[in-house]
């Protein structure tokens, strides 16, 4: 059986910053890396040989690398996989230990730059993405998330409503359905505005929420009635006096007006309706599901936006998972890690 070596250490830092810096050291020690899932876990290759190699350096090794943030502190384990017995790993012990006080050196004595958010961004509340995006989208920006049907897609958009309003911002939703409208303290809440393009859905009212809170339109057939609705909207907002305060468009309905109308058409719609709310200072958030429509069609739209977050699957032999990878954002700096993404973000 082979043998593993457990090592573990502790530095200030941000996690993403660390995971870069952990990543460059460890690759000049010969190391290949084999996988990871950004900022938390890497893995690494090195050496090939067995019971001949001269070296311990140059057995077949793993070197698996976990990193968790804790406050203002990153935890990072080591774990060394050697495919040899463990006698014979025991005669060059110290080299793994002379190797890993190097790295745990060099990692303590550099200075870790940390990555600077904007804050003027706004963020979706949610940890993983928001330090994706170094803290958020663009004010005033016009972002799409490209996602096929899926629940973690059905989050990012909920947390981010969520967010504009625990920050006393304006949230206009628009959607089809009323998936994420179940919270009451949303429900109830004067800044939230919802229209829900479903003649099936009941628009649920309180009595503490005015009904110019909540529009229903029939469908997205015709896209007179939304755009009037999404101009009355616009409207109230208005008379509430709040034009230069961050406010946030949820445009959960793209993929369903595209069905119902050419591209041509969805793209005169969409642009008009995001310089309207730009011009009120309002960042757009829109989705768009590309598996719903040809590939002509979706790049007649992809030009409307400053910025686009890709949501796409992936098979293992095991499972498949969600990924998240940030394509552009509005000539402001990003992570252009892939992320993989969980269920209950």
């Amino acid at each position: 059986m082979g043998k593993t070596i457990s090592k573990s250490i502790s530095i200030e830092g941000d996690i993403e910053s660390v995971y870069d810096s952990v990543l460059k050291k460890i690759t000049v020690l010969d190391y290949v890396e084999s996988s990871s899932v950004w900022p938390s876990k890497i893995e690494f290759k090195r050496g090939k040989g067995g019971l001949f190699a001269k070296s311990l350096l140059e057995v077949k090794t793993t070197l698996k690398v976990s990193l968790e943030q804790v406050s203002d502190h990153i935890n990072i384990s080591f774990e060394y996989s050697f495919s040899l017995p463990s006698s014979f790993v025991d005669k060059d012990d110290n080299e793994i230990n002379k190797e890993f006080m190097k790295i745990k050196q060099e990692l303590s004595t550099t200075d870790v730059p940390s990555i600077d958010f904007d804050p003027t961004k706004l963020s979706f509340g949610v940890k993983i993405i928001d330090n994706t995006l170094y803290g958020g989208i663009p004010k005033n920006s016009v972002t799409v998330i490209t996602s096929p049907a899926c629940k973690e897609k059905e989050i990012m958009v909920s947390k981010f409503v969520e967010t504009g309003l625990n920050k006393d911002e304006i949230v206009v939703y628009v959607s089809s359905n009323d998936k994420i409208l179940q919270d009451k303290n949303s429900i109830q809440n004067q800044k939230f505005y919802t229209i829900i393009c479903n003649a099936k859905v009941e628009v649920r009212r309180t009595s503490e929420v005015s009904s110019k809170n909540k529009i229903k339109v029939g469908s997205v057939e015709q896209l007179n009635p939304l755009s009037y609705a999404l101009q009355t909207v616009l409207n109230n907002i208005s008379d509430a006096n709040d034009d230069e305060k961050p406010k946030r468009l949820i445009l959960d309905i793209v993929s369903d007006v595209l069905l119902f109308n050419q591209s041509l058409t969805t793209r005169k719609w969409l642009g008009e309706t995001i310089t309207k709310f730009n011009a009120k200072n309002f960042t757009v958030l829109t989705t768009l599901n590309p598996k719903m429509h040809s590939t002509e069609d979706v790049q007649v739209l992809l030009d409307l936006f400053d910025g686009q977050i890709d949501l796409y699957e992936k098979d293992s032999e095991t499972s498949s998972k969600m990924y998240m990878k940030i394509k552009r954002l509005k000539d402001n700096k990003f992570s252009d890690k892939e992320i993989t993404l969980t269920k209950n973000l």
